[in-house]
């Protein structure tokens, strides 16, 4: 299914895919070789406040991430700072499936970084890794990113499929 955004917009969202998969690679990387602080560290880097993914995915009233969101954010980004038009054109044309993908992704992440030292077991950290990897997986089977203007007469798709 083709998502059309503003050219920087798309830019953007390839960009954190990127990261994403350098996070992956690195952290597959550490977990083979059992070193569990540099998994925790590596996760820890990569995922942004966990508030900002939910209110991207929800479907309730557009509402900007709080202020002291944003500056967690830009600390947990390596200083990029947030963009409040980005968050909304974002939160505006992606389909609600996309953000939600995005959502889960965040959320496993997460649950690698917190689970790295509590259960000390790479082989843990693998199979959570795992799931990381099929949302991404799942998510760029159904979606496709285009440059382009979106309608904005128009909402946003919200169905999962292939054209």
């Amino acid at each position: 299914m083709p998502v059309t955004l503003p050219e920087n917009d798309r830019e953007h969202l390839l960009e954190e895919m990127r990261g994403y998969l350098v996070y992956a690679t690195a952290t597959l990387a550490a977990a083979v070789e059992g070193e569990m602080i540099e998994v925790q560290r590596l996760a820890e880097q990569v995922h942004p406040p966990l508030e900002r993914a939910r209110i991207l995915a929800s479907d309730g009233p557009s509402l900007a991430p709080p202020m002291a969101e944003q500056n967690s954010a830009q600390a947990a980004t390596g200083g990029h700072r947030p963009n409040p038009g980005r968050f909304e054109r974002m939160r505006r044309n992606l389909p609600q499936p996309f953000r939600l993908m995005m959502l889960q992704m965040r959320e496993a992440i997460a649950d690698v970084g917190r689970d790295a030292l509590a259960h000390n077991d790479p082989l843990h950290s693998l199979r959570q890794l795992q799931r990381v990897q099929e949302v991404c997986v799942a998510c760029h089977n159904a979606y496709r990113l285009e440059a382009g203007q979106p309608d904005a007469g128009s909402p946003p798709l919200t169905g999962v499929g292939r054209p």
